[in-house]
């Protein structure tokens, strides 16, 4: 896992407020900020999108 610092670019963007919820949800059982959490989160999907894509797979 990556751990971000306050050098890493900043992102803003919209999402629907039950989404939002549930991140928060998540990062509170998780022990993670909400912004860890969504790292985490993108992250897995990144590298699930890139094994899909991955020769063989």
């Amino acid at each position: 896992m990556t751990i971000p610092s306050r050098s890493d670019p900043q992102i803003s963007f919209r999402m629907p407020q039950n989404l939002k919820d549930e991140i928060e949800r998540m990062a509170t059982r998780n022990n993670r900020s909400r912004n860890a959490e969504i790292i985490f989160l993108l992250e897995q999907a990144v590298e699930k999108a890139q094994k899909e894509k991955a020769p063989g797979a």
